[in-house]
C-alpha cells in the first residue's frame, strides 16, 4: 500500500504506548518495524536509529537485515 508516512505515525504511537505497557520486547518490535518504514520512506537517519535502538533492545536481526544494517546505517 506504500503508506509509510501513515506506518510511521502508528508505530510511533506504538512505541509510546509500548514504553508504558510491554516491556523491552514490545518496545524493540515497534522501533524494528518503524525502522523499516523510514526507510521505505526514505528517511535513512531515522530508520538507522531505529534499527540501533531496537537492536540495542533485544532484537536479533537475520543475517540479511543485519549485513544492510552495517552497510547502510554508518
Amino acid at each position: 500500500m506504500k503508506e509509510y508516512d501513515e506506518s510511521i505515525r502508528c508505530f510511533s504511537k506504538v512505541i509510546e504506548l509500548a514504553k508504558e505497557t510491554s516491556g523491552e520486547y514490545g518496545l524493540a518490535n515497534a522501533y524494528y518495524q518503524r525502522a523499516f518504514s523510514n526507510w521505505n520512506a526514505g528517511n535513512k537517519d531515522e530508520s538507522c536509529n531505529d534499527f540501533t535502538k531496537a537492536k540495542s533492545l533485544g532484537i536479533i536481526f537475520n543475517s540479511s537485515v543485519e549485513e544492510s544494517f552495517i552497510k547502510n546505517c554508518k
